[in-house]
């Protein structure tokens, strides 16, 4: 951030310099630091009541993606994605998705690819974290961008709404839950960070590994 907003300062340094057509410098300076300083911003939020056991937007964009599928990686079996697409207008905090222990983490290199270029699901760097909730359901988060930083520790717990991460200049958010999990999102719907509940989970486990109230057996998860 800080050499985008360096470069933006002296592209309108240099246009006061020169006057005349370098005014055009001040205005494209200007707006680079703007822009900067505008997608690096970090508001507060206020997580929902019951946000424990809620499913929350961990990125603000619109959801581009709702998909069953096999997830191979940390659920190894049957899930359901939700994609939510960041311009580079939209805040790069991420957050939380779900209340739960770390479990997994990792980070894949890859080609500095667009988010929403066809190619940069596979192409691009990635981080993916797992939490496991209290009800035993696991939840894969995905940060996929030019630029991905995460804090997420295996061992540690994080909380829904939980500052955890930044994707920058433009990026796509992942979340994976087992098709047990009641979502509660539509595609093209804008979401807030921490905010927008895309889902709800499960009562806590009952002892024989069924979740209360719903009867709803919980998978193993290796």
């Amino acid at each position: 951030m800080a050499a985008a907003v360096l470069v933006g300062a002296g592209l309108a340094v240099v246009g006061l310099l020169v006057g005349g057509w370098g005014l055009a410098l001040t205005a494209l300076g200007a707006l680079v630091s703007g822009l900067t300083l505008w997608s690096f911003r970090d508001p507060a939020r206020t997580p929902p009541p019951g946000a424990d056991w809620l499913l929350l937007a961990p990125a603000d964009g619109t959801v581009a993606e709702i998909v069953e599928e096999h997830e191979p990686v940390y659920l190894r079996g049957p899930s359901q994605r939700v994609s939510i697409s960041l311009s580079p207008l939209d805040v790069c905090v991420n957050r939380s998705p779900a209340t739960g222990a770390v479990e997994f983490e990792r980070y894949l290199p890859g080609r500095p690819l667009a988010a929403w270029h066809p190619l940069g699901i596979g192409s691009g760097p990635r981080s993916e974290v797992g939490l496991r909730h209290a009800s035993g359901v696991p939840v894969l988060v995905r940060q996929i961008a030019r630029q991905v930083a995460y804090d997420a520790p295996v061992g540690e717990r994080m909380s829904a709404g939980e500052r955890y991460g930044a994707s920058r200049l433009g990026a796509r958010l992942e979340v994976a839950v087992p098709p047990q999990v009641e979502l509660d999102v539509a595609l093209g719907q804008r979401t807030v960070a921490g905010e927008t509940v895309i889902g709800r989970l499960p009562a806590a486990a009952s002892g024989d590994g069924v979740a209360a109230e719903t009867g709803v057996p919980i998978p193993e998860v290796a």
